[in-house]
């Protein structure tokens, strides 16, 4: 049968994204050994590799002590401790002929990136001074579809001392178009509203329903004109930019190790904004 003629090269699995939880590692490396022993059973046939997929998670959150308490963004351990945890269940079980791969994924070019919004306005909330920027979901997609957190500085004012809380919104039209998380906010103003005994357990829902922190903390003179910085944006981020209400991909450039610095995609203009459109009679 087609079975005959299929030489089975190795075992590729997928643990997910961003695992932060190291025991999950250990699950994983448990789950591929009962697979592994049952396909090479199945098939009389020995397997020559296993692929660890899901990539080494990135620490996020680690460049300062105003860092928001997100576990999901913040990675303590090492490669290592990563690689000794998926292999000890896998050695036990399997010995040790096998070839196994483990990706780094988005760690190996997270850090390789920098993404620069301009400030083009700020107003007042109440209180709450909002930073309006040139910088939306169509230049920051997983912001939005993941909530993920990359975190801010503001680039031009790195040596001031003063802070203040801003919340950080884009120019797109409607409020998902933020950085701080509109929709796990609203759940927990709604939950409050139609449970009101839940208000005890309001910590503990906010850190499981909101992805991202409300506010960012910024020099107290962030205004218009200057220059945000999202840090560790080089996992994703090009493959992600779209147009969006008429606003075109930016420009994006590679600063070498020399210090040069070369365009290496240009800002889309007006006409490359319906370039791909068909005109009836054109």
């Amino acid at each position: 049968g087609m079975r005959d003629h299929v030489h089975l090269a190795g075992l590729h699995v997928h643990i997910g994204s961003q695992i932060t939880d190291k025991s999950s590692y250990g699950e994983a490396g448990r789950f591929i050994a009962e697979q592994v022993t049952h396909v090479e059973s199945a098939r009389g046939q020995a397997l020559d590799h296993i692929n660890v997929g899901g990539g080494f998670p990135v620490n996020y959150v680690k460049y300062n002590d105003q860092s928001p308490d997100i576990g999901y963004y913040h990675a303590d351990f090492s490669h290592a401790d990563i690689a000794a945890t998926v292999m000890g269940p896998l050695h036990d079980r399997l010995g040790r002929d096998r070839e196994v791969v483990i990706e780094p994924g988005r760690s190996m070019v997270c850090d390789t990136a920098v993404h620069l919004a301009r400030v083009e306005n700020v107003k007042h909330r109440g209180i709450d001074p909002w930073l309006l920027l040139d910088a939306g979901y169509h230049t920051l997609m997983e912001s939005f579809s993941y909530r993920w957190y990359f975190h801010t500085l503001t680039a031009n004012r790195l040596d001031e001392n003063e802070t203040n809380l801003f919340r950080l919104v884009g120019p797109l039209c409607d409020n998902g178009d933020s950085f701080y998380d509109v929709e796990g906010e609203a759940t927990i103003r709604r939950l409050m509203t139609a449970e009101p005994g839940l208000a005890p357990h309001r910590d503990l829902l906010e850190k499981t329903l909101i992805h991202q922190p409300g506010y960012r903390e910024l020099p107290a003179s962030t205004g218009p004109g200057d220059l945000i910085a999202f840090l560790d944006v080089g996992a994703y981020g090009m493959d992600q930019l779209f147009a969006m209400n008429g606003r075109g991909r930016p420009e994006v450039a590679m600063v070498r190790a020399d210090g040069s610095v070369d365009t290496i995609r240009r800002a889309d203009s007006v006409d490359d904004l319906y370039l791909n459109e068909v005109f009836a009679g054109a």
